[in-house]
């Protein structure tokens, strides 16, 4: 992907189930953003209105929850602060600019 782009760009693109679609090589890198299954329920449950059975019973068609934090190259923990949060993704924005500069996908 990063041979279509200027030199010092990147491209991010969300695929919620890359793991489960194994599209993993079609990508450099992968980042997961990440919180404990309690707090995504319960953010799930608000966003979508829908009852926490149903989402459990989601939740187990998916790849759990280490095998995604395995296959990540980056993770963001997203149990703190919104100004936590901002500085890890201004830290992987560093980082991933970096990596465009010299062209590196490690």
């Amino acid at each position: 992907m990063a041979g279509s782009l200027p030199k010092g760009h990147y491209l991010v693109v969300e695929i919620p189930l890359l793991i489960e679609a194994n599209f993993e090589d079609a990508v450099d890198r992968i980042l997961v953003v990440d919180c404990d299954e309690a707090a995504q329920l319960e953010r799930v449950s608000i966003r979508d209105g829908m009852p926490q059975p149903a989402l459990q019973a989601i939740l187990k068609t998916q790849v759990d929850r280490n095998t995604r934090l395995q296959t990540a190259n980056d993770i963001i923990t997203n149990d703190e602060t919104k100004e936590h949060l901002k500085s890890k993704v201004l830290a992987l924005h560093h980082l991933y600019s970096e990596l465009a500069k010299q062209e590196l996908a490690v």
